[in-house]
């Protein structure tokens, strides 16, 4: 984990987060995560905030290109991008912007539509913001692709993350893979588009 290391040396201590980061139990599952599927390579997160996760994904192997989705609010986003783009050199891209406008219009590029291995749902918790970004996440897919929500959990999902995943199952866009993953008051969930 050196260039993750390296990326949290460069941005931690220089600002606050004032919103949650990932916790070393989710960074350890994502990283064993890539391991496990090494035909991850084109990932779309929503929610870059501090660029934990972008740097987690991009730390876990050279092969993987990643284009965060973020509403650019907090003073520490365009601090964080500069350090992404100093330790992983061209393999990020930030669009900036509520999800809600910014993945759809990104969907009007037929290219982009089914072209994606891996979405990272970790954006707004309140509707209709989740289930909008998982229906963006439905068509960003390739049809063997991955989504992990995260935020499955009673303290930040009962309004509109779990929801909008428990609909997004009901109504096979998505198949659930594997049980809810909970770490004190955190939580995350895997599926594929079915």
């Amino acid at each position: 984990m050196g260039l993750l290391d390296h990326y949290r040396q460069q941005v931690w201590g220089k600002f606050e987060v004032a919103e949650g980061e990932l916790i070393p139990e989710q960074l350890d599952f994502l990283h064993a995560f890539l391991r496990t599927h090494t035909e991850v390579r084109k990932v779309i997160e929503v929610g870059f905030n501090a660029g934990l996760s972008a740097a987690t994904f991009l730390s876990g192997r050279g092969d993987i290109q990643v284009i965060s989705f973020d509403l650019g609010f907090w003073g520490h986003v365009p601090v964080a991008k500069r350090v992404i783009d100093q330790v992983f050199p061209g393999r990020h891209q930030l669009i900036l912007g509520n999800s809600l406008e910014t993945l759809p219009a990104f969907l009007t590029d037929v290219a982009n539509q089914h072209a994606y291995d891996l979405v990272f749902v970790d954006g707004g918790h309140e509707p209709p913001v989740p289930a909008s970004d998982l229906q963006c996440a439905h068509q960003l897919l390739k049809p063997v692709g991955w989504v992990i929500v995260d935020d499955y959990c009673d303290w930040y999902g009962p309004r509109g993350v779990i929801p909008a995943w428990n609909a997004a199952v009901a109504s096979r866009e998505f198949v659930q893979i594997g049980p809810v993953h909970t770490i004190d008051d955190r939580g995350w969930v895997c599926g594929q588009p079915l």
